[in-house]
């Protein structure tokens, strides 16, 4: 089996932002159940319990933005790719789970396209630069992710895996 890519160092640091955005999702949910049950009864709210409606809508805004963004998140955790070999005509990708690891087996033949990104982000104070590659693979709704700050990375091979086809 010849290894393409081998992600360890960003594979960790995926997955403690994903843990990170979990606790926030809980403290959301918690903080936006907390905003229900008592929105309106502080006295600079009045001291009166805020309408139902009110509280469903602020409470569940609260609750629902910490639980896409750790969705949001584990998403990106499925797609991103820490193990990527070939073995004769099948292309084995391994991503991210929040206890684990994923393993995907897919032939050569249903690699659809792959898209170079140069992840190039100039600011006033940050200059940010993460190379990654989005590979598409037939029958399935996004691509896979690879990150190209990875700790070994055959990009020629990983692009013959698309001309090949």
């Amino acid at each position: 089996m010849t290894v393409l890519l081998k992600n360890k160092r960003q594979a960790f640091k995926v997955r403690l932002v994903f843990w990170f955005l979990a606790i926030v999702a809980l403290l959301a949910i918690a903080g936006g159940w907390a905003i229900f049950q008592s929105y309106g009864l502080g006295a600079a709210d009045g001291g009166v319990l805020k309408p139902f409606w009110e509280r469903v809508a602020f409470g569940g805004f609260v609750g629902l933005f910490g639980i896409l963004c750790a969705t949001g998140m584990w998403l990106y955790m499925s797609l991103y790719v820490i193990r990527l070999a070939r073995e004769g005509d099948q292309v084995e990708f391994t991503t991210l789970s929040p206890f684990g690891q994923s393993k995907q087996v897919f032939p050569v033949s249903a690699m659809a396209s792959k898209t170079d990104h140069d992840g190039h982000l100039r600011t006033t104070k940050f200059d940010i630069n993460a190379p990654w590659i989005s590979l598409r693979v037939q029958g399935r709704l996004f691509p896979f992710i690879l990150d190209m700050q990875s700790d070994f990375v055959d990009k020629k091979r990983i692009s013959k895996l698309v001309t090949q086809r």
